[in-house]
């Protein structure tokens, strides 16, 4: 029987959920834990009054939590309406000079935040394997160069970037480094302290949407203010706890990777480099018509409305693009879910 937080949830319309990597649902875990911030007693965070304490409490708990789970220190949080907003506030407040550094590949929050800015942008490439290449990084570094924003983990591709060789680099030139890690935290073995700054959400990670947080190592300053929604606080740090007690089931996305390279599927990127529940895939035929009509799946980021141009700048032909899909399974799936998604794939 499919389970609600495994690989294949359905819907009224029988469709297979294989799109993790997009959002998650809530775990009831998490649910529990936030219930009783929903009504009443219900205060505040910022007041001073026992209601606003408690809050205040209950949201320093979440904090600890979350900071446990990528090595960081409670202080060093900052919670943000998700990671688009932490993105936006990192690049707008950490960068100092003229110039800021990014890459091709990053999400659309952040060359968004970085279009708008009236400075010069350099967006370094990356190679066929979906990696950026770390030589034109440093040579691109100047005087004027205030930031360097490179994300963790691809959100389309989970392609593992060189985060520690880019911060090396970064703390050679003593530049701030900002990484987006939405796909990386809960995923990966992460040390926050390797950054400057590091935008997350909890959606990503069975956590509730409408909250993430941006990690700013201490004495790096940024302004932040409003009032904290405690519960979605709350389920945050439920979320990252559940991580650290949840083990990846890693046999079964190997078992689905062979599955797929059996039936001549291509895989776009190094599986070298790759978070293990994505599979951006590409057929080299025929796509299936029982994938397309019953899996619910991506071609990119959720929020593109045109061809992946992450795939595009990774070398693939207009085609090529076309027959690829992003392929993200559950935290939770089980061999059965696996091969119930495997035999529609290769219907």
């Amino acid at each position: 029987m499919l389970t609600l937080f495994a690989l294949c949830v359905k819907d009224h319309n029988e469709t297979i959920y294989a799109d993790y990597a997009a959002t998650t649902p809530c775990h009831p875990k998490v649910v529990k834990k936030m219930e009783p911030y929903w009504g009443l007693p219900y205060g505040n965070a910022n007041s001073k009054h026992a209601f606003g304490l408690k809050a205040k409490h209950a949201i320093q708990k979440a904090k600890t939590r979350i900071a446990r789970l990528i090595k960081a220190d409670p202080e060093e949080i900052v919670f943000t309406s998700g990671a688009t907003e932490a993105n936006h506030i990192a690049i707008r407040q950490l960068n100092k000079k003229t110039h800021i550094i990014t890459s091709v590949i990053e999400h659309k929050s952040v060359l968004y935040a970085c279009k708008n800015l009236d400075i010069r942008i350099t967006y370094v490439p990356v190679k066929k394997d979906g990696r950026i290449c770390l030589d034109t990084l440093e040579k691109s570094i100047t005087a004027d160069t205030g930031l360097v924003s490179i994300m963790w983990v691809n959100n389309e591709t989970g392609i593992i970037q060189p985060i520690q060789e880019i911060a090396a680099i970064c703390r050679k030139h003593n530049i701030p480094f900002h990484t987006d890690a939405s796909q990386a935290v809960g995923k990966v073995d992460i040390d926050a302290h390797m950054v400057d700054a590091m935008s997350f959400t909890a959606h990503k990670i069975y956590g509730p949407q409408g909250v993430g947080a941006l990690y700013v190592r201490k004495g790096l300053h940024i302004e932040r203010s409003g009032t904290p929604p405690t519960a979605l606080c709350i389920g945050f740090g439920a979320a990252c706890k559940l991580m650290m007690q949840t083990p990846y089931p890693t046999e079964y996305y190997e078992r689905f990777y062979k599955a797929l390279q059996n039936y001549g599927v291509i895989l776009n990127g190094d599986n070298k480099y790759r978070v293990p529940d994505v599979f951006n895939v590409r057929f080299q035929g025929k796509i299936p018509a029982e994938f397309i009509k019953n899996v619910a799946m991506s071609q990119g980021s959720a929020c593109l409305k045109e061809p992946s141009y992450v795939l595009r700048e990774m070398g693939l032909t207009e085609d090529e693009i076309a027959h690829s899909f992003r392929i993200s399974l559950s935290r939770f799936v089980t061999e059965d879910e696996v091969d119930a998604l495997t035999s529609v794939i290769t219907s």
